[in-house]
Protein backbone atom coordinates (compact mmCIF):
# COMPACT_ATOMS: atom_id res chain seq x y z
CA UNK A 1 0.00 0.00 0.00
CA UNK A 2 1.31 3.24 -1.19
CA UNK A 3 0.14 6.34 0.11
CA UNK A 4 1.95 10.24 -0.18
CA UNK A 5 0.42 13.07 2.19
CA UNK A 6 1.78 16.44 0.39
CA UNK A 7 1.58 19.19 3.49
CA UNK A 8 2.97 22.73 2.90
CA UNK A 9 4.81 24.22 5.76
CA UNK A 10 2.87 26.57 7.80
CA UNK A 11 5.29 29.46 7.46
CA UNK A 12 5.55 29.48 11.53
CA UNK A 13 9.27 30.34 11.37
CA UNK A 14 8.93 32.83 9.19
CA UNK A 15 6.83 34.96 11.65
CA UNK A 16 9.90 34.44 14.07
CA UNK A 17 12.61 36.10 12.04
CA UNK A 18 14.68 37.34 15.16
CA UNK A 19 15.06 34.08 16.87
CA UNK A 20 15.79 32.53 13.53
CA UNK A 21 18.40 34.73 12.73
CA UNK A 22 19.65 34.17 16.05
CA UNK A 23 19.79 30.73 15.69
CA UNK A 24 21.52 30.45 12.54
CA UNK A 25 23.53 33.04 13.89
CA UNK A 26 25.24 30.54 16.58
CA UNK A 27 25.25 27.48 14.01
CA UNK A 28 25.67 28.95 10.85
CA UNK A 29 28.71 26.43 9.57
CA UNK A 30 29.70 23.01 9.33
CA UNK A 31 32.60 23.59 11.96
CA UNK A 32 30.20 25.06 14.78
CA UNK A 33 28.20 21.50 14.65
CA UNK A 34 30.46 19.07 13.17
CA UNK A 35 31.94 16.15 15.49
CA UNK A 36 35.57 17.11 15.87
CA UNK A 37 36.97 13.80 17.28
CA UNK A 38 36.52 11.43 14.67
CA UNK A 39 37.74 7.84 14.66
CA UNK A 40 39.03 6.14 11.49
CA UNK A 41 40.80 2.98 10.08
CA UNK A 42 43.59 3.31 7.47
CA UNK A 43 44.13 1.02 3.72
CA UNK A 44 45.90 -1.47 6.22
CA UNK A 45 42.98 -2.43 8.03
CA UNK A 46 40.59 -5.37 6.47
CA UNK A 47 36.85 -5.86 6.38
CA UNK A 48 36.90 -8.03 9.73
CA UNK A 49 38.73 -5.15 12.00
CA UNK A 50 35.99 -2.88 10.22
CA UNK A 51 33.02 -5.09 11.32
CA UNK A 52 34.99 -5.18 15.11
CA UNK A 53 35.61 -1.18 15.24
CA UNK A 54 31.41 -0.49 13.94
CA UNK A 55 30.76 -3.10 17.12
CA UNK A 56 33.47 -1.44 19.59
CA UNK A 57 32.49 2.21 18.49
CA UNK A 58 29.07 2.13 18.07
CA UNK A 59 29.45 4.02 15.13
CA UNK A 60 27.96 3.79 11.32
CA UNK A 61 30.25 5.19 9.41
CA UNK A 62 33.99 4.59 9.24
CA UNK A 63 36.80 7.10 7.50
CA UNK A 64 39.05 5.81 5.85
CA UNK A 65 42.42 7.38 5.33
CA UNK A 66 45.97 6.76 4.03
CA UNK A 67 48.03 6.52 7.21
CA UNK A 68 47.84 7.27 10.97
CA UNK A 69 49.31 10.79 11.33
CA UNK A 70 48.58 13.94 12.87
CA UNK A 71 47.21 15.41 9.67
CA UNK A 72 45.39 12.04 7.89
CA UNK A 73 44.59 12.45 4.40
CA UNK A 74 41.35 10.93 3.44
CA UNK A 75 40.86 8.17 0.65
CA UNK A 76 37.24 6.83 1.17
CA UNK A 77 34.60 5.70 3.53
CA UNK A 78 33.02 2.77 5.01
CA UNK A 79 29.69 2.29 6.11
CA UNK A 80 27.26 -0.19 7.99
CA UNK A 81 26.06 -1.26 5.09
CA UNK A 82 28.56 -1.70 3.46
CA UNK A 83 29.82 -4.01 5.75
CA UNK A 84 26.79 -5.78 6.43
CA UNK A 85 26.93 -6.54 2.50
CA UNK A 86 30.00 -7.76 2.58
CA UNK A 87 29.59 -9.65 6.17
CA UNK A 88 29.83 -13.88 5.60
CA UNK A 89 26.18 -15.30 6.53
CA UNK A 90 26.87 -18.55 5.68
CA UNK A 91 30.99 -19.20 6.09
CA UNK A 92 30.93 -22.71 6.60
CA UNK A 93 29.33 -23.78 3.24
CA UNK A 94 30.82 -20.86 1.19
CA UNK A 95 34.37 -20.81 0.38
CA UNK A 96 33.79 -17.26 -0.91
CA UNK A 97 32.20 -15.04 1.95
CA UNK A 98 34.77 -17.20 4.36
CA UNK A 99 37.54 -15.30 2.79
CA UNK A 100 35.90 -11.62 2.29
CA UNK A 101 36.28 -10.46 6.00
CA UNK A 102 40.20 -11.06 5.42
CA UNK A 103 39.76 -8.35 2.59
CA UNK A 104 40.92 -4.71 3.32
CA UNK A 105 38.57 -2.29 3.70
CA UNK A 106 39.40 -0.83 1.06
CA UNK A 107 37.74 -2.97 -1.02
CA UNK A 108 34.06 -2.17 -0.13
CA UNK A 109 34.53 1.42 1.06
CA UNK A 110 32.98 4.56 -1.51
CA UNK A 111 35.64 6.27 -2.66
CA UNK A 112 33.61 9.04 -4.68
CA UNK A 113 32.62 10.59 -1.25
CA UNK A 114 30.57 13.92 -0.87
CA UNK A 115 32.39 15.99 1.36
CA UNK A 116 32.00 19.24 3.29
CA UNK A 117 34.58 21.91 4.41
CA UNK A 118 34.04 23.22 8.01
CA UNK A 119 33.91 26.96 6.24
CA UNK A 120 30.83 25.65 4.39
CA UNK A 121 27.08 26.70 5.32
CA UNK A 122 25.19 24.03 7.48
CA UNK A 123 22.71 24.14 5.07
CA UNK A 124 25.42 22.69 1.89
CA UNK A 125 25.51 19.29 3.73
CA UNK A 126 21.90 19.12 4.91
CA UNK A 127 20.92 19.49 1.03
CA UNK A 128 23.87 16.72 -0.19
CA UNK A 129 22.25 14.57 2.47
CA UNK A 130 18.77 15.17 1.18
CA UNK A 131 19.89 14.69 -2.30
CA UNK A 132 22.62 11.30 -2.11
CA UNK A 133 20.49 9.87 0.82
CA UNK A 134 23.27 9.52 2.98
CA UNK A 135 23.67 10.01 6.88
CA UNK A 136 27.03 11.31 7.20
CA UNK A 137 29.65 13.41 5.47
CA UNK A 138 33.45 13.90 6.09
CA UNK A 139 34.69 17.16 6.24
CA UNK A 140 37.86 17.88 4.88
CA UNK A 141 40.13 20.80 4.42
CA UNK A 142 41.59 20.26 0.72
CA UNK A 143 45.37 21.00 -0.21
CA UNK A 144 47.14 20.19 -3.52
CA UNK A 145 44.34 17.46 -4.35
CA UNK A 146 44.44 15.99 -1.09
CA UNK A 147 41.73 16.03 1.51
CA UNK A 148 42.78 16.52 4.71
CA UNK A 149 40.11 15.00 7.65
CA UNK A 150 39.16 17.76 10.16
CA UNK A 151 35.58 16.22 11.08
CA UNK A 152 32.97 14.71 10.37
CA UNK A 153 28.90 15.33 10.12
CA UNK A 154 26.08 12.86 10.72
CA UNK A 155 22.26 13.13 10.64
CA UNK A 156 22.50 12.52 14.34
CA UNK A 157 24.51 16.07 14.93
CA UNK A 158 22.35 17.63 12.72
CA UNK A 159 19.23 16.51 14.75
CA UNK A 160 21.03 17.77 17.88
CA UNK A 161 20.75 21.26 16.85
CA UNK A 162 16.91 20.85 18.30
CA UNK A 163 17.63 19.77 21.85
CA UNK A 164 20.48 23.22 21.70
CA UNK A 165 17.72 25.43 21.40
CA UNK A 166 16.93 26.19 25.17
CA UNK A 167 20.27 26.47 25.45
CA UNK A 168 20.71 29.49 22.93
CA UNK A 169 17.10 30.92 24.99
CA UNK A 170 19.21 31.41 27.97
CA UNK A 171 22.32 32.64 26.36
CA UNK A 172 20.43 35.21 24.31
CA UNK A 173 17.88 36.30 27.62
CA UNK A 174 21.62 36.56 29.54
CA UNK A 175 23.48 39.11 27.01
CA UNK A 176 20.25 40.88 27.34
CA UNK A 177 20.30 41.03 30.69
CA UNK A 178 17.44 39.55 31.42
CA UNK A 179 17.38 38.26 35.21
CA UNK A 180 13.54 37.11 34.83
CA UNK A 181 13.16 33.91 34.78
CA UNK A 182 13.53 31.92 31.55
CA UNK A 183 10.53 31.01 30.17
CA UNK A 184 9.51 29.60 26.64
CA UNK A 185 9.23 32.89 24.20
CA UNK A 186 8.23 33.62 21.18
CA UNK A 187 11.65 32.59 19.59
CA UNK A 188 11.81 29.17 21.31
CA UNK A 189 8.34 28.61 20.48
CA UNK A 190 8.93 29.61 17.09
CA UNK A 191 12.16 27.53 16.58
CA UNK A 192 10.36 24.10 18.58
CA UNK A 193 6.69 24.80 17.63
CA UNK A 194 7.39 22.64 14.41
CA UNK A 195 4.76 19.75 14.67
CA UNK A 196 4.65 16.45 12.58
CA UNK A 197 1.87 17.70 10.81
CA UNK A 198 3.54 19.98 8.72
CA UNK A 199 6.18 17.38 7.43
CA UNK A 200 5.48 15.61 4.41
CA UNK A 201 5.75 12.19 5.04
CA UNK A 202 4.84 9.05 3.12
CA UNK A 203 2.73 5.54 3.94
CA UNK A 204 4.55 2.88 2.17
CA UNK A 205 3.64 -0.14 4.31
CA UNK A 206 3.27 -4.09 3.29
CA UNK A 207 0.92 -7.25 5.13
CA UNK A 208 2.89 -9.25 8.03
CA UNK A 209 2.86 -12.53 5.44
CA UNK A 210 4.83 -10.32 2.00
CA UNK A 211 7.82 -11.50 1.26
CA UNK A 212 10.76 -9.64 2.11
CA UNK A 213 11.28 -9.33 -1.62
CA UNK A 214 7.98 -7.51 -1.52
CA UNK A 215 9.36 -5.39 1.06
CA UNK A 216 13.25 -5.07 -1.15
CA UNK A 217 11.17 -4.07 -4.11
CA UNK A 218 9.36 -1.52 -2.37
CA UNK A 219 12.28 -0.05 -0.77
CA UNK A 220 14.44 0.37 -4.36
CA UNK A 221 11.39 2.10 -5.64
CA UNK A 222 10.32 4.43 -3.19
CA UNK A 223 13.82 5.37 -2.63
CA UNK A 224 13.32 4.49 0.98
CA UNK A 225 15.18 2.44 4.06
CA UNK A 226 11.69 1.32 5.95
CA UNK A 227 8.49 -0.48 5.06
CA UNK A 228 5.74 -0.70 7.95
CA UNK A 229 4.41 -3.66 8.10
CA UNK A 230 0.49 -4.07 9.44
CA UNK A 231 -2.04 -7.13 8.97
CA UNK A 232 -4.81 -7.48 7.74
CA UNK A 233 -7.03 -4.41 9.17
CA UNK A 234 -3.99 -2.48 8.32
CA UNK A 235 -3.25 -2.27 12.34
CA UNK A 236 0.24 -1.29 12.72
CA UNK A 237 2.25 -5.17 13.63
CA UNK A 238 6.37 -4.16 12.75
CA UNK A 239 8.84 -2.45 10.58
CA UNK A 240 11.42 -3.58 8.70
CA UNK A 241 14.63 -1.89 7.51
CA UNK A 242 17.21 -2.08 4.65
CA UNK A 243 19.71 -3.29 7.44
CA UNK A 244 16.72 -6.27 8.27
CA UNK A 245 16.63 -7.01 4.67
CA UNK A 246 20.58 -7.08 4.23
CA UNK A 247 21.09 -9.56 7.71
CA UNK A 248 18.92 -12.35 5.65
CA UNK A 249 20.86 -12.24 2.09
CA UNK A 250 24.53 -14.32 1.51
CA UNK A 251 27.35 -11.95 1.24
CA UNK A 252 27.29 -10.14 -1.79
CA UNK A 253 31.55 -9.66 -1.63
CA UNK A 254 31.52 -12.25 -4.91
CA UNK A 255 33.34 -12.07 -7.81
CA UNK A 256 30.28 -10.54 -9.58
CA UNK A 257 30.01 -7.77 -7.55
CA UNK A 258 31.92 -4.70 -7.99
CA UNK A 259 31.67 -1.06 -6.94
CA UNK A 260 31.95 -0.04 -10.39
CA UNK A 261 28.93 -2.45 -11.62
CA UNK A 262 26.22 -0.30 -12.95
CA UNK A 263 24.28 -1.31 -9.76
CA UNK A 264 25.57 0.83 -8.06
CA UNK A 265 25.32 3.71 -10.10
CA UNK A 266 21.94 4.85 -8.48
CA UNK A 267 20.12 4.36 -5.09
CA UNK A 268 19.62 1.41 -3.56
CA UNK A 269 19.94 -0.57 -6.72
CA UNK A 270 23.17 -2.36 -5.66
CA UNK A 271 22.03 -3.02 -2.11
CA UNK A 272 19.73 -5.99 -3.01
CA UNK A 273 21.00 -8.04 -5.88
CA UNK A 274 19.66 -11.23 -6.19
CA UNK A 275 20.86 -13.48 -9.29
CA UNK A 276 18.50 -15.50 -11.29
CA UNK A 277 20.67 -18.80 -10.43
CA UNK A 278 20.78 -18.38 -6.59
CA UNK A 279 18.38 -20.80 -5.54
CA UNK A 280 19.41 -20.00 -1.70
CA UNK A 281 18.82 -16.23 -1.47
CA UNK A 282 15.85 -17.01 -4.08
CA UNK A 283 14.55 -19.50 -1.26
CA UNK A 284 15.67 -16.78 1.80
CA UNK A 285 13.65 -13.74 0.05
CA UNK A 286 10.60 -15.40 -0.25
CA UNK A 287 10.29 -15.55 3.95
CA UNK A 288 7.16 -13.38 5.03
CA UNK A 289 8.68 -9.93 6.75
CA UNK A 290 6.81 -10.83 9.95
CA UNK A 291 10.22 -13.15 10.57
CA UNK A 292 12.70 -10.66 10.66
CA UNK A 293 10.93 -7.20 11.37
CA UNK A 294 10.99 -4.83 14.82
CA UNK A 295 7.82 -5.86 16.34
CA UNK A 296 8.43 -3.22 19.55
CA UNK A 297 7.67 -0.19 17.42
CA UNK A 298 8.22 3.83 18.96
CA UNK A 299 5.92 5.73 17.47
CA UNK A 300 4.60 9.57 17.53
CA UNK A 301 1.20 11.27 16.17
CA UNK A 302 0.51 13.77 13.91
CA UNK A 303 0.61 16.48 16.78
CA UNK A 304 3.75 15.62 18.34
CA UNK A 305 6.43 18.34 18.18
CA UNK A 306 9.64 17.75 16.18
CA UNK A 307 11.58 18.16 19.12
CA UNK A 308 10.16 15.36 20.45
CA UNK A 309 10.75 12.92 17.42
CA UNK A 310 13.77 14.13 17.23
CA UNK A 311 14.34 13.12 21.36
CA UNK A 312 13.16 10.01 20.48
CA UNK A 313 15.25 9.38 17.16
CA UNK A 314 18.22 10.49 19.07
CA UNK A 315 17.31 8.54 22.34
CA UNK A 316 16.62 4.92 20.49
CA UNK A 317 19.25 5.72 18.04
CA UNK A 318 16.79 4.74 15.35
CA UNK A 319 16.04 6.42 11.65
CA UNK A 320 12.67 6.78 11.48
CA UNK A 321 8.98 6.85 13.67
CA UNK A 322 5.60 5.85 11.94
CA UNK A 323 3.21 8.09 13.01
CA UNK A 324 -0.26 6.95 14.44
CA UNK A 325 -3.39 8.97 15.37
CA UNK A 326 -3.72 8.21 18.75
CA UNK A 327 -7.39 8.33 18.95
CA UNK A 328 -8.37 5.45 15.62
CA UNK A 329 -5.05 3.83 15.98
CA UNK A 330 -5.08 5.01 12.15
CA UNK A 331 -0.98 4.59 10.57
CA UNK A 332 -0.59 7.77 8.81
CA UNK A 333 3.01 7.20 7.51
CA UNK A 334 6.27 7.27 8.79
CA UNK A 335 8.24 10.55 9.74
CA UNK A 336 12.07 9.82 8.84
CA UNK A 337 15.64 11.62 9.68
CA UNK A 338 15.52 13.21 6.31
CA UNK A 339 11.95 14.46 6.83
CA UNK A 340 13.26 16.22 9.33
CA UNK A 341 16.42 18.05 7.48
CA UNK A 342 14.24 19.23 4.85
CA UNK A 343 12.52 21.07 7.69
CA UNK A 344 15.57 21.83 8.99
CA UNK A 345 16.74 23.73 5.39
CA UNK A 346 13.30 25.21 4.92
CA UNK A 347 13.35 26.90 8.14
CA UNK A 348 16.94 28.17 7.20
CA UNK A 349 16.26 28.97 3.72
Amino acid sequence: MTKEKISPMNGFFSRAQEGKDLFFHYFKNVDSIMSKDVKYLTRRHKVSEGLAFIKEHQVHHIPIVEKECEAPVLIGIVSQRDLALAEPKNPEKSLVEKTVISQPLTAVMESHMVTASPEDSIFKPIKLMIEHKIDCIPVVMKKNSQSFLKGILTTTDILKLFNRIETLRAQHDKSKGNQAPITRGPMVDALMGYQVSDVPYKLLSVQENSSIREAANIMQEHRVRHVLVVDKKGKLCGLVSDRDVIREIPSQFTERYHKDDPHHQRFREGLFIIYSDDLSTDERVRVPVKKIMTKNVVTTDPSALLTKVVELLCAHRIGCLPVMDRKTGKIKGIVTRTDILQAILDIGT
